[in-house]
């Protein structure tokens, strides 16, 4: 009797970004319910990360600053919070927790912490601190694309 194939290998065998959603989808779920963020939005933000592209997924192939999976973690932040960014389930549940943690940072909003998730947290805590509810105006049109995309305000 064969053992039951891991999340990395039914990755592997997906030929579209739609079968890697549902392989990912009920570790989605649960990492979008424990960081109490919105499933549909932690699943854009997994999608404008990764496009959930297998190769992307996988690590195999990574973006131009070395991020890995499909949170696409630079290794330096995945490495600080304990991630093991090439495995897709600690991935994803890491990006979570991570989204969670830069909302409390933020005052509990979501919204800067996808900001801050795309283009830092310094770097949009000073935008905040710099503009206060205008803070959006302080960082870069395309962090603002993503967040639209995220919040689905776009």
């Amino acid at each position: 009797m064969t053992s039951p194939k891991t999340v990395r290998e039914r990755i592997a065998e997906a030929e579209t970004s739609a079968e890697v959603l549902a392989i990912l989808m009920p570790y989605i779920r649960v990492a979008a319910v424990e960081a109490n963020i919105p499933e549909e939005m932690f699943i854009r933000q997994l999608a404008a990360e990764s496009g959930f592209a297998r190769d992307v997924v996988l690590g195999i192939r990574t973006g131009a600053a070395g991020e890995v999976g499909p949170g696409q973690f630079l290794p330096s932040t995945a490495a600080d919070r304990g991630i093991d960014p090439y495995d897709p389930v600690a991935n994803v549940m890491g990006s979570a927790a991570y989204d969670r943690w830069l909302a409390d940072q933020l005052n509990g909003d979501l919204t800067a912490a996808f900001a801050a998730y795309n283009h830092g947290i310094d770097n949009v805590g000073a935008a905040i601190s710099r503009l206060g509810t205008a803070w959006q105006s302080g960082i870069p049109q395309d962090t603002r694309d993503y967040v639209s995309t995220i919040t689905g305000d776009s």
